[in-house]
């Protein structure tokens, strides 16, 4: 029963089969100029890294460059914006029979109001982000690392 499928003994598979190469064909190793031929190749790899790492800073730099410059952009137009929203409550305060020095205060107010929100949200999340907050959102991984699922 030596050719038969269900022989557990069979003969393994040739070389081929299993990923191999025959021992004929086997490539040799190049041992002429070895040391010479990696450090060649490594100072090659070498340079196309820095021209690559080259290539991201500059990138990097004018993405950042435009980030900062739509930055500017933006706190000109929230300036304005403030600057339409106090004339706005000014007018209403006027319209409704106020008089310029308490319509003045209601924009101050307004505005006043709307500082201490952004502070508050800032402090919020400055506090969120803080080793408190690290330490914090590292213990919940680890229980829930501990914990099975």
């Amino acid at each position: 029963m030596h050719g038969h499928p269900s022989d557990l003994r069979a003969a393994p598979p040739p070389a081929a089969l299993r990923g191999g190469r025959p021992a004929a064909s086997a490539p040799r190793a190049h041992t002429e100029g070895g040391v010479e031929e990696v450090f060649s190749a490594l100072g090659e790899s070498g340079k196309k890294w820095m021209h690559l790492l080259g290539g991201e800073l500059r990138l990097s730099l004018a993405l950042w460059l435009r980030a900062a410059a739509l930055l500017v952009f933006a706190v000109l137009l929230c300036a304005v914006a403030a600057g339409l929203f106090g004339a706005l409550l000014v007018s209403l305060g006027l319209f409704f029979g106020l008089g310029w020095p308490a319509s003045l205060a209601l924009a101050l107010f307004a505005f006043a109001l709307i500082a201490y929100g952004c502070v508050r949200l800032s402090a919020k999340f400055l506090g969120e982000s803080g080793l408190p907050a690290t330490r914090r959102q590292l213990h919940l991984l680890r229980t829930c690392r501990e914990t099975p699922p």
